[in-house]
């Protein structure tokens, strides 16, 4: 529509991400994979040196259950296909498994990842059986016993974090809407943990007023925060595809697209339980977001794709933008809420921070200094009148926008479903269900 596109920018998102073209074929046994080896990284990391000095090749690797236990690069590597033929992978480290850096053209697919809960928890169901205040310790503290319900043997909760607590229906293990509590072993909410016997565990907890906590209360508790990502693309790489995969479980993120990459494509990704564990109440793909986009170049497609039970958000994608709080001649301090752009020599523009309408002046950062979430940038040029504190400030050499995500589906997750704070972007014909918070949120990625 012309007229909408000349009032509000954008109508339509066209572009492709095609696959890698390929000119020879190694297989993943010639390297190593065995299926009876406890760490087949040391085969995919020689996999990874063998594709990055022959540009064009499909390696495939026979199907079979493999378990990795390592970090594994994929660096400068162009123009390949990993193709995994159907097999299952098996992790239980909280690491960033697969790095892609620096990689051009280059197709991840048919692969099936599944944690392994035996070695580590991601979270666990919990009953309280018991709870009373302690007032040797004062007002908010409570002595409490906890039955890690589907366990036999609770030893390994005494060592773990208990984190982010989530409220749930008895039995059927859905969530119970305003329930999050602020329990973590991190910030001395929970301690004093000890193995009672078989699956029962005491702790003393502190909880503020108002939360509830009764014995006969079920909740999720998360044994991670922030642990590692499933699947990073970094580098400036571009042209990346991930294509007919499960991803089963993750101790932190699913995927982290960032440091300028563009061009990268989800088709027929399914980020969920386990379904060997949906009736055992381990009902958690990622711990945090399942795909989390920043500082990059933008170019995304997302399609045919299913996200459910992400510990967070299913797609957040953020845009390199910030808010001028001061300013001198040549120098502005800037407030940012999501990205860690505007280095050195990086270009940036301004909009007006009221009317979001472009402003005629482009600028050179020729010094950054950063303090929390206030950068203090120096630049080429003296700023014009027209900037003010509120403007908008954007870092013109990446941009997140363009975004297409068709024929999905979001489900049950504990944050919100599409969080877009980019520009750009196309959702079509994608389907919701029992989205904690918002089905999908259009905001700026700004905090001021």
């Amino acid at each position: 529509d012309d007229l909408l596109e000349a009032e509000y920018g954008v109508s339509e998102v066209h572009f492709e991400i095609p696959d890698p073209l390929t000119t020879e074929t190694v297989n993943g046994s010639e390297f190593g994979f065995s299926s009876e080896s406890e760490d087949n990284s040391f085969a995919l990391k020689a996999a990874a040196l063998y594709l990055a000095e022959n540009p064009g090749t499909l390696l495939v690797i026979e199907k079979n259950t493999y378990r990795l236990s390592a970090e594994v690069v994929f660096s400068g590597i162009k123009d390949c296909i990993i193709d995994w033929s159907g097999s299952t992978i098996i992790l239980s480290q909280p690491i960033k498994q697969f790095k892609f850096d620096g990689c051009e053209n280059v197709k991840f697919c048919n692969v099936t990842e599944k944690w392994d809960w035996e070695v580590n928890r991601i979270r666990s169901v919990i009953k309280v059986k018991s709870i009373s205040p302690n007032p040797q310790r004062g007002y908010g503290y409570y002595d409490a016993e906890f039955e890690f319900v589907n366990e036999t043997d609770a030893s390994f909760a005494v060592n773990n974090l208990w984190y982010g607590w989530i409220g749930i229906e008895p039995g059927t293990y859905y969530q119970i809407p305003g329930t999050p509590l602020d329990l973590s072993s991190q910030n001395k909410r929970v301690f004093d943990k000890k193995l009672v016997g078989g699956n029962i565990v005491s702790a003393t907890i502190f909880l503020d007023e108002g939360y509830p906590c009764d014995a006969g209360d079920f909740f999720y508790v998360s044994h991670y925060g922030y642990a590692g990502t499933f699947t990073t693309v970094t580098g400036a790489s571009k042209g990346i595809v991930f294509e007919d995969m499960n991803v089963y479980g993750y101790s932190g993120n699913g995927f982290i697209i960032d440091d300028r990459s563009h061009h990268v494509r989800f088709t027929r990704v399914t980020i969920d339980v386990d379904p060997e564990r949906y009736d055992l109440g381990q009902r958690i793909s990622t711990n945090t977001d399942a795909i989390h986009i920043k500082d990059s170049c933008g170019y995304f497609i997302i399609e045919g794709t299913t996200i459910g039970y992400s510990g967070d958000d299913c797609l957040n994608i953020h845009q390199n933008v910030g808010v001028v709080q001061d300013l001198g001649d040549d120098s502005i301090i800037m407030n940012i809420s999501n990205t860690s752009s505007f280095h050195v020599g990086e270009t940036v523009k301004f909009r007006n921070g009221s009317t979001f309408e472009n402003i005629d002046f482009t600028a050179t950062i020729v010094k950054r200094e950063v303090r929390g979430r206030l950068f203090y940038l120096t630049l080429d040029r003296e700023i014009p009148d027209d900037i003010d504190i509120g403007a908008v400030v954007i870092d013109a050499s990446r941009d997140d926008s363009k975004l297409i995500v068709r024929d999905s589906y979001f489900h049950n997750c504990y944050a919100r479903g599409l969080l877009l704070g980019s520009s750009d972007c196309v959702v079509e014909n994608n389907r919701f269900y029992e989205i904690d918070q918002e089905a999908i949120r259009v905001c700026v990625d700004i905090t001021t």
